[in-house]
């Protein structure tokens, strides 16, 4: 996402994203750039001033927050959820939601039988009717049972995947973000 190549550029103190942008070899146009700066400006991304103090439409001041966006390896709105998570006292949780979000899903979708889906998505839900604490609570469930020796091998593990319905492959993809996400929030400090 360009939101993710501008900060990049202001971490590394490239210049203006306008003028760095312009020189690639593909550049975007110039209202989709102000557009992704407007949204980082939005997100507490940038400020709405440049270095010197002075309002600009097109660049802004890198703030801390833009510098955990650009630091994490998923989009600047789940970068934002896991900051508000750590600020919440829910860091760990944040980082779960996060992390599915970041993937395809851990939920497989079965369009011929989409009521059986529906169910298994809201048991895990807790009569919350949330997707994220659908997700919250899959991953954990795995994680728990995975921790507490209750698999003897990779084939009890994909079998009761299959019988929650959850894409084992896509859970431990789940785990590898989250443990990227937590090791580079560990060198934020």
């Amino acid at each position: 996402p360009l939101e993710s190549v501008i900060l990049k550029v202001k971490k590394l103190d490239m210049g203006p994203p306008c003028k760095i942008l312009a020189a690639s070899l593909d550049p975007p146009d110039y209202s989709q750039i102000v557009h992704a700066i407007l949204i980082l400006k939005e997100h507490g991304g940038l400020l709405r001033t440049n270095d010197t103090g002075e309002f600009e439409f097109d660049d802004g001041e890198l703030t801390y927050m833009g510098e955990c966006m650009a630091s994490l390896p998923c989009d600047i709105r789940i970068s934002k959820l896991i900051m508000i998570g750590y600020l919440m006292s829910v860091l760990d949780e944040a980082i779960i939601i996060g992390a599915g979000l970041s993937i395809q899903g851990i939920f497989k979708w079965h369009s011929e039988d989409k009521m059986n889906s529906f169910n298994i998505k809201a048991k895990f839900a807790n009569e919350s009717e949330s997707d994220l604490i659908a997700i919250l609570n899959a991953y954990a469930t795995f994680k728990d049972m995975r921790d507490n020796k209750y698999f003897n091998n990779e084939t009890a593990e994909r079998r009761w995947c299959s019988d929650n319905g959850l894409d084992y492959k896509n859970l431990h993809e789940m785990r590898l973000w989250i443990d990227e996400i937590t090791k580079r929030l560990f060198q934020l400090n």
